[in-house]
């Protein structure tokens, strides 16, 4: 019997590793699309409709399902002091990260995310939570080597692209050793709806500030964005023998060109 229940506990655990890993890397994939090829290059923008779904989902799961326990000791100064700088670091990681899509590969990107372990721990030795070790150092040192020989010679390379990842990866590390400083010896225990709950609208605020500054002039000013660049024709193709069916075949069409952002005229590429 205790076989049994381990077992199903075991393979529901993989089931739902499995769809996370699904998951995830659909979201890393779509987001690369959306940024880099669909034609949306506004990552703050791309970032903020994220935080207002999840904004209302939680709302929604908490308050008005209350499908989750949203009962948590939180006061308005605990929010301030120990919500607000993990919402801030958060929205800072996203950003950062979803802007690298639109210089670098995903896959040299997810490559150098490997590397996270060696700045997790750098961050939590530099704010005093864990204590540097030689034994530690050594073991993560290799990791880094065994990242930078995997990601050498990338063809894709971009400085500004590589800038902005390590700027989200730092972000990332100095937001985990903040959970643990902040709302882990505050006793805050938070699950992931109740997290999205109070962090994505703060998220959301924070994120308003950039996208005013950096790219709503932009999306204001351009007298179209470049999603209608290509049209797509269809035509007839001569079938190779007699009696063959004809078929159709999509053969993308350029129908203008598009007005040069930001990042292009960084990187030197357009749409058309």
């Amino acid at each position: 019997m205790m076989d049994a229940t381990a077992t199903r506990e075991a393979t529901t655990a993989c089931a739902y590793v499995s769809l996370w890993i699904a998951l995830s890397a659909g979201v890393i994939l779509y987001n690369k699309y959306v940024l880099a090829v669909h034609g949306f290059p506004f990552p703050i923008a791309l970032t903020m409709i994220h935080m207002a779904f999840c904004s209302f989902m939680a709302y929604a799961l908490v308050k008005v399902f209350k499908v989750v326990d949203g009962c948590v000791a939180m006061t308005r100064q605990a929010y301030v002091r120990r919500v607000l700088p993990i919402a801030f670091l958060f929205a800072v990681v996203l950003w950062t990260g979803n802007s690298a899509y639109l210089y670098l590969s995903v896959s040299f990107i997810q490559m150098v995310k490997a590397s996270m372990p060696v700045v997790v721990f750098a961050a939590a030795v530099s704010m005093r939570v864990e204590k540097y070790s030689h034994k530690m150092a050594f073991i993560l040192a290799n990791i880094a080597l065994g990242v930078s020989v995997a990601s050498w010679g990338e063809l894709n390379f971009h400085a500004v692209g590589f800038t902005f990842l390590i700027a989200s990866m730092a972000a990332e590390a100095f937001r985990i050793v903040s959970v643990q400083l902040l709302l882990a010896s505050a006793d805050i225990k938070l699950n992931s709806i109740t997290t999205l709950y109070y962090v994505s609208p703060a998220c959301f605020a924070f994120l308003s500030v950039p996208f005013a500054v950096m790219e709503l002039p932009t999306m204001l000013a351009a007298p179209r964005w470049p999603t209608a660049a290509y049209a797509v024709r269809l035509l007839p193709i001569r079938p190779r023998s007699r009696g063959e069916r004809r078929f159709l075949r999509t053969f993308p069409v350029r129908r203008h060109s598009s007005p040069a952002l930001p990042f292009q005229r960084l990187t030197g590429e357009t749409f058309d």
